[in-house]
């Protein structure tokens, strides 16, 4: 698997704290397209830096199955 991550430029120097949480909505599950045998469902990933200063980056990315 390729990564599509980008680089900065900056050194690990600068972050002084980060979290990845993954979060699946097992309410939501159904069979997987590829496999009925496995289920799916939908999750969330959220990712939390802080840097040296102490300003706190987050992003969280959506996953939402398609009907």
């Amino acid at each position: 698997m390729v990564s599509d991550r980008k680089n900065s430029g900056s050194t690990m120097d600068f972050v002084s704290g980060a979290t990845m949480t993954i979060e699946f909505d097992l309410l939501k599950t159904r069979p997987y397209a590829g496999n009925n045998r496995y289920m799916e469902n939908p999750f969330t990933c959220e990712i939390k830096i802080i840097d040296d200063r102490g300003k706190e980056y987050k992003h969280t990315l959506p996953c939402i199955l398609n009907a």
